[in-house]
């Protein structure tokens, strides 16, 4: 799933460039960053801003490949850089942008704190506190990197993982959200309502107990489904009221015995979208956050009777953005 990290721009100074192998390592986050790790950054962008700097001003033989890994990076927009809240960080003037990486760090807890040639002890006259120090010059070889690896590529299903591990693993990418949108197709059907509030609801309670943002006002969750049957051009009139009816009757259903249990329940703007979806692209399950798109193989519809989890395969899947704004973008069903 998703990791966390705070990167000091004095990392890609082009004196760090001289230790052998160095380039590759930097190659290496950057293409990280933009796989499945999010940047936490100062309110005024000043660590954002420095690296974008640093990074574009390396000469061509330590730079190119980089500044083409950064053009790439920054397409995705806020996907990958989130503003912590404002702090002692926040302050305008000359401060040592190590420090205020530091304090990011401390303050929001995040997995990794990337740093070019400092010491421990440089660090910690930073006021740096933490133990999650990713030195960039060892980068490929970290556990930062191994963690990373293993959310991205080896995962087991839900019900393999163990005890504890799951909930970890489904919290990763709700700590630095301000919003959710599930995609399910089959809530619209009106069948197993309580099954999905309990799946639905599970995510929301790691959200409330683990996000960053949680707390804040103007959280949006959005639940976004499809109608029971479609109801088109060609079927006769009687066969199109049959399925207005369905339709309705599955929206009442939803509404009442799922969102409205959610909304009694949780502070944030709880939303449902009902689409038409007459050429049929909405399909695959996911949950989509500010920083990631995680797919849910079988949706979420996530427990057996008895409590336990059931076999569901989660895979980050930030290629179906395009999908999900076309699903997103599916005219509202009436009813």
């Amino acid at each position: 799933m998703l990791l966390s990290a705070v990167v000091d721009p004095a990392a890609f100074d082009e004196s760090c460039f001289l230790i052998p192998g160095y380039k590759e390592h930097a190659n290496f986050l950057l293409r990280a960053i933009r796989s499945n790790v999010v940047l936490l950054i100062d309110p005024n962008c000043r660590l954002k801003t420095k690296l974008i700097s640093k990074v574009q001003g390396l000469p061509v033989r330590h730079g190119q490949s980089l500044q083409i890994q950064l053009v790439e990076l920054l397409k995705q927009g806020n996907r990958r850089f989130v503003c912590c809240k404002p702090c002692d960080c926040s302050h305008s003037g000359d401060i040592d942008l190590l420090r205020v990486a530091s304090q990011i760090s401390d303050r929001c807890r995040v997995d990794g704190l990337v740093v070019g040639t400092q010491t421990k002890e440089s660090l910690a006259a930073s006021g740096y506190s933490g133990n999650s120090i990713v030195y960039l010059k060892d980068y490929s070889d970290s556990d930062f990197e191994r963690l990373r690896h293993r959310f991205m590529e080896q995962l087991p299903p839900l019900d393999m993982l163990v005890i504890g591990e799951a909930g970890e693993i489904v919290s990763r990418p709700l700590r630095f959200t301000k919003w959710i949108r599930f995609y399910d197709k089959q809530i619209g059907s009106g069948s197993n309502t309580s099954h999905f509030r309990k799946g639905i609801e599970y995510v929301l309670g790691k959200w409330r107990a683990e996000g960053y943002f949680a707390s804040d006002p103007g959280g949006v969750v959005e639940i976004i489904t499809v109608e029971a049957d479609p109801v088109r051009s060609g079927d006769d009139s009687h066969v199109q009221g049959q399925k207005r009816e369905r339709n309705k009757v599955a929206y009442e259903k939803i509404k009442s015995e799922l969102v409205d249990r959610i909304r009694s329940k949780y502070p944030w703007d709880i939303k449902l979208y009902v689409k038409q979806d007459l050429n049929g692209i909405f399909h695959a399950r996911h949950l989509q956050t500010q920083s990631s798109i995680i797919l849910f193989e079988r949706g979420f519809d996530l427990f057996k009777p008895g409590g336990d989890l059931k076999r569901n395969i989660l895979k980050v899947d930030n290629g179906s953005a395009d999908h999900l704004s076309q699903c997103s973008s599916l005219q509202e069903a009436s009813f």
